[in-house]
């Protein structure tokens, strides 16, 4: 989690189990709270991102059927980033 543009706080996976242009629905073994700010690192096909892109997000709604699952928005993101969401995005449409 972040503090202003800070990581705080305990390291954790999670997984993006659907995708929009400016939101993703998140699923953690961990629960987050409303307005909890994320600091993401991806990893695509077992493989990290090596690039220092991180995506920053924010925890807009939680889900009653599911804790775990949260939809967060995305806060600041860079052209690299926008370019493997967007790719992201593309290949879940198909």
């Amino acid at each position: 989690m972040c503090q202003g543009k800070h990581a705080v706080g305990t390291v954790f996976q999670g997984e993006l189990i659907s995708l929009a242009e400016k939101v993703a629905q998140l699923r953690s073994p961990n629960l987050l709270e409303l307005s909890n700010n994320l600091k993401l690192k991806l990893l695509i096909d077992s493989e990290l991102i090596t690039e220092e892109e991180y995506i920053y997000a924010k925890v807009i709604k939680k889900f009653d059927l599911d804790e775990h699952i949260v939809m967060i928005q995305f806060t600041s993101l860079s052209l690299k980033a926008i370019a493997i969401l967007y790719k992201l995005i593309m290949v879940s449409s198909q």
